[in-house]
């Protein structure tokens, strides 16, 4: 198992969760979980609103004849995201750091509704429950601008399980 990369005391929760998880989902679930979390990073924004990875699957034996499956919500977008196949699987096999996709299957429906991501930053903010929030923040906290991202967050949170 790799070792933990440390910043300042804390390990990257990351890291960690990929050590513990490999055996249990193994190579092809964890690369899948890394494409859908960086998609947009991955394609782009306009590629990651027309299209969402569904899977990728690596040939036993052989890790550089994988196939990346994508979905597109219909034929109109299908028509739209087939031209740029060659750049997705280039972009991909960049982000992975070697050759791994050679080849991209496009099939329609709707996307997950894990696939819908809520924009928290265009959601307006009760500011009576942020400033609420923040007063119940630990006074050893001492960064304002820390302190009011907090309170937005708590109220984000508090927000969302009413």
């Amino acid at each position: 198992m790799k070792k933990p990369q440390k910043n300042s005391n804390f390990a990257v929760v990351g890291e960690i969760t990929k050590n513990i998880l490999h055996p249990i989902l193994g190579k092809e679930k964890l690369l899948t979980i890394e494409l859908i979390n960086h998609w947009k990073d991955i394609v782009g924004k306009k590629l990651a609103e027309i299209t969402f990875p569904e899977r990728i699957k690596l040939k036993s034996g052989n890790n550089n004849e994988g196939t990346l499956y994508i979905r597109v919500t219909g034929g109109a977008t299908a028509t739209l995201a087939q031209p740029y196949s060659q750049q997705i699987i280039s972009k991909i096999n960049m982000y992975l750091g070697h050759q791994k996709v050679k080849r991209l299957r496009i099939s329609q429906g709707p996307f997950p509704k894990y696939a819908q991501k809520v924009d928290f930053s265009q959601r307006k903010i009760n500011q009576n429950r942020a400033k609420n929030c923040q007063q119940k923040l630990p006074n050893d906290i001492k960064s304002e601008s820390l302190r009011a991202a907090l309170a937005k967050l708590g109220e984000n949170i508090k927000s969302n399980n009413k």
